[in-house]
């Protein structure tokens, strides 16, 4: 699969075992994760139950690749949009589909996320985004004793600025 992939043009990171894998994607938040079910350490499930449940991996588009019989019933049952399977044996061809398509859906679902927490006209954050930012900064706070500050400012007559200036 590596030979393949980077044939292709696509940067790989190899992991030998399910655990490794975790570290991996934590420290290099890669595009796409391949994901075989049988592994050592941590088999794919595991490793895949770790990398949902952590903030830095968890909405890292995931496509398990594996031979096992019971695959797709494993699959469907985690109800998560950014997991796909492949099913061994496989063809080149509809492997680099997969890819693609896993690469293709985790650029729309970011764009939709952001879409949904960037204003249009400014470019800035809305509310929503605040609320995300405030959650994640009170985390920080907590964790490190740190403090930590908030500017709010309020442009009066933005519409005419905005219709003025661009």
């Amino acid at each position: 699969l590596r030979s393949i992939l980077v044939d292709e043009d696509y940067d790989v990171a190899l992991a030998t075992d399910g655990a490794q894998v975790v570290r991996l994607a934590q420290r290099l938040r890669p595009d796409l994760i391949l994901l075989d079910v049988h592994m050592p350490v941590l088999d794919g499930f595991d490793a895949l139950d770790e990398l949902v449940g952590d903030a830095r991996t968890r909405d890292l588009p995931i496509l398990i690749v594996s031979g096992a019989d019971d695959l797709l019933p494993r699959v469907r049952e985690l109800k998560l949009d950014h997991v796909d399977f492949l099913r061994k044996p496989f063809s080149l061809m509809e492997l680099l589909a997969r890819v693609d398509r896993s690469l293709s859906q985790a650029a729309a679902r970011e764009h939709l996320r952001n879409e949904a927490s960037i204003d249009d006209l400014t470019g800035l954050g809305n509310p929503r985004y605040l609320r995300e930012r405030l959650s994640l900064e009170q985390s920080r706070i907590a964790r490190y004793g740190t403090h930590s500050a908030i500017v709010m400012v309020d442009v009066d007559k933005l519409k005419q600025i905005n219709d003025r200036h661009g």
